[in-house]
């Protein structure tokens, strides 16, 4: 009894010293390619499979020692969206002077939309432009658009100005949103290979292209058109 209680004991303090990359369900299923570009130092530092996309930290930064670990950044696009943005005013303002006619007016309007990141994405170890290259590289990701960190438009727009009015045009954009998952992982040395836990977050990219319309324009006329 005491033979087994020490075995179970035993058993139990194993599996919890396992280190995070160890386990059977968390084992990355691009392994066999991730390891043969790990291995060769002729190529890019940047990787993408599938939905992965893989950061190799350069040699000239790691550690000068006898053993050179290898070390890598594995980003996970989870699952993507759209969504549509709120109405923005992207134009100037035009007055109908005239005292019992409808007018005509043309806008110019101008505007510039870029990504945001939140939650525990690390931009500058993961590559925002990595995630859109991933995203866009594979058609159930990207959903039949273009995924950009940064997106300007400009168009002409007539509206029609009641007398003795003002107005002015806003413009909705069509977003797309993926959830990430991201950590870092080291191998060699006689180490084995150990990953951090998975940190998670979340991304909104501004699209372009796409058979659908990406955005919608619109007049606003009286207290609406915040003139």
């Amino acid at each position: 009894m005491l033979l087994s209680t020490f075995m179970t004991l035993t058993s139990l303090l194993t599996a919890s010293a396992s280190p995070v990359g160890s386990k059977p369900e968390d084992i990355d299923p691009n392994m066999v390619e991730v390891n043969a570009w790990l291995d060769d130092t002729s190529n890019t530092t940047t990787l993408i499979i599938g939905s992965r996309f893989y950061v190799k930290e350069p040699l000239d930064k790691l550690d000068k020692r006898d053993c050179i670990p290898r070390r890598w950044t594995t980003n996970n696009v989870d699952r993507t969206g759209t969504w549509w943005s709120s109405w923005e005013k992207v134009s100037g303002c035009n007055y109908n002077t005239k005292s019992s006619s409808t007018a005509s007016y043309n806008f110019q309007t101008s505007q510039t939309i870029t990504k945001t990141v939140s939650g525990s994405f690390d931009a500058g170890i993961g590559s925002v432009d990595g995630i859109a290259k991933t995203i866009n590289g594979n058609g159930g990701l990207s959903l039949g658009y273009s995924w950009s960190t940064s997106k300007t438009t400009g168009f002409e727009f007539t509206c029609d100005i009641n007398p003795g009015d003002k107005a002015s045009v806003w413009q909705q954009n069509l977003m797309g949103w993926a959830d990430t998952a991201q950590r870092r992982c080291t191998s060699g040395c006689g180490e084995g290979e150990w990953c951090s836990d998975w940190k998670f977050g979340h991304i909104d990219f501004p699209l372009k292209g796409g058979s659908q319309t990406n955005q919608n324009l619109g007049c606003s006329s009286g207290a609406d058109s915040h003139c």
